[in-house]
């Protein structure tokens, strides 16, 4: 097997100067029938295929730490592949000398010692600034030892759901070493959009997130396999290298196909149980469909193709935060509490939990994530997301906090902001959220000019039973309207 250095250079054109890359092919094996390998971490059963090792040894800084490449022992490690009729495997062992993992809630497990599986299945438009419905990111994510559950980006989504990537047929393994850990992930050839890779090249990237802390802190590290200078492999795949599958070989004689039924995450039987489905395959199948309507943005198409899940309990978390999406807000809030407080599975309900802030918060930012969803200003949907979470739960200081800020933001009056605006201020989870919202909407009418509409709104605070930090800010407005008509 050789591994080659390719005289290939992807040129990539923005706004912004010209980036070239150079990358990397790693020529593999396709296997005849099901390879009789168990997806569990252990990777003796991986010696008769007869693979490289590909070194995992580009550094690649982040903004927000230190700009020093690990040591070989703090961080580095190999990884290899294959494929077979129905899958693509992969192993990946790591030396890191503290492997730290269980710090972070589901969505932010690459923030622990972690591998990520980058792919592009077609490598259609590498310069694509998002993810397409053949491309990935998978992360495995252990706790205390132990594989918990994988994660990572899903094309046409900004959310991570747990178990999405379990439920559409992904198997990951994990086992801590002498030196650091191994991890081994399968994943269905459909998902990278083929049948078979038969003489086939897809996009490829592996990336090893280091922490050495042990509380709540980021990753301090990032070894990549291609050459990622600007970090970009979890959202576009312009630097992916590439995997080649050049060379079919059979299954040695004596040695039996494999069901690669065993070690699903924590287990396949208890995550289907999890997921509410005891037909894996139905469930790959629904899942399968609801992709292909998410990276269509078709959000309602998505909704009905899971349908035939609608006894699945795990079903009505995605169904929640496709409902985001498709700005029924009060709806998916809705869902999403509900199954928080049902759901017999620790991970999925506090994400199910606290998804609808992380969603608002986005919104907030109003910021190039959300303009493929949403065309307009989203702050103001973002204010809504918060009241109605409130609404469900009172006692969250932190969102409390997290709505006033977003309330304070406000900067713009269109027609739509002002509606939603009142809609909050007339069902408010609090007094304080329904007089902050009153007072962002006397700033709209002030930023669109319209003057008297500013000053009725303003006036209303002041003789309503609001608290008096909004009653002062109400008469800052006042003092605006008043200073802009005499330096007109």
């Amino acid at each position: 097997m050789m591994k080659r250095l390719i005289a290939a250079i992807i040129i990539v054109c923005f706004t912004a100067p010209l980036t070239v890359y150079a990358f990397e092919t790693y020529e593999t094996v396709y296997v005849n029938g099901q390879a009789p390998i168990v997806i569990d971490g252990d990777l003796s059963d991986w010696e008769w295929v007869g693979v490289d090792k590909a070194r995992i040894s580009n550094y690649s800084p982040l903004i927000f730490i230190e700009k020093t490449k690990p040591s070989p022992a703090d961080l580095s490690g190999w990884f290899s592949c294959f494929a077979d009729d129905g899958n693509l495997y992969v192993a990946a062992y790591i030396i890191d000398d503290k492997v730290v993992t269980g710090n972070h809630e589901f969505g932010n497990g690459w923030m622990d010692d972690v591998v990520e599986i980058c792919f592009d299945g077609d490598l259609k438009d590498v310069s694509k600034p998002t993810l397409d419905i053949n491309d990935g990111q998978i992360t495995v994510v252990a706790e205390n030892g132990d594989l918990s559950y994988v994660a990572g980006r899903i094309p046409g989504l900004i959310a991570q759901i747990p178990y999405y990537w379990e439920a559409r047929g992904v198997r990951a393994g994990y086992s801590t070493t002498a030196e650091g850990y191994i991890a081994e992930l399968l994943i269905p050839l459909e998902i990278l959009g083929h049948t078979s890779v038969a003489r086939k090249q897809i996009g490829f990237n592996v990336r090893i997130l280091d922490d050495d802390s042990d509380g709540p802190d980021s990753v301090q590290g990032v070894m990549s396999w291609a050459h990622d200078p600007k970090n970009t492999s979890p959202w576009t795949t312009e630097a992916y290298n590439r995997i080649s599958f050049t060379k079919n070989i059979d299954i040695p004689s004596g040695m039996s196909a494999g069901s690669n039924t065993s070690a699903m995450s924590v287990g396949a039987q208890k995550i289907l149980l999890r997921l509410g489905s005891p037909d894996s395959g139905k469930l790959a199948i629904a899942t399968d469909e609801v992709n292909e309507a998410l990276y269509a943005k078709d959000w309602n198409g998505a909704l009905a193709a899971l349908e035939p899940l609608e006894n699945c309990v795990w079903s009505q978390a995605i169904r929640g935060a496709i409902a985001l999406h498709n700005g029924q807000f009060k709806e998916g809030v809705a869902w999403l509490d509900e199954y928080s407080r049902t759901a017999d599975d620790r991970l999925s309900a506090e994400w199910a939990r606290t998804f609808p802030l992380s969603f608002a918060e986005i919104l907030g930012e109003n910021d190039s994530k959300i303009d493929y969803i949403f065309s307009h200003n989203t702050v103001a949907d973002g204010v809504f997301i918060y009241n109605e979470y409130l609404k469900l739960n009172p006692a969250d200081e932190q969102a409390l906090e997290k709505i006033k800020w977003a309330l304070n933001t406000i900067q713009e009056g269109s027609s739509e902001t002002i509606e939603i605006l009142e809609s909050v201020s007339s069902d408010a989870a609090t007094t304080e959220i329904a007089g902050r919202a009153r007072l962002a909407i006397a700033r709209c009418y002030f930023y669109n000019g319209d003057y008297k509409k500013a000053v009725s709104a303003a006036k209303e605070i002041e003789s309503s039973g609001y608290n008096e930090e909004t009653k002062f800010d109400a008469k800052m407005v006042l003092m605006s309207v008043e200073l802009k008509k005499e330096s007109e």
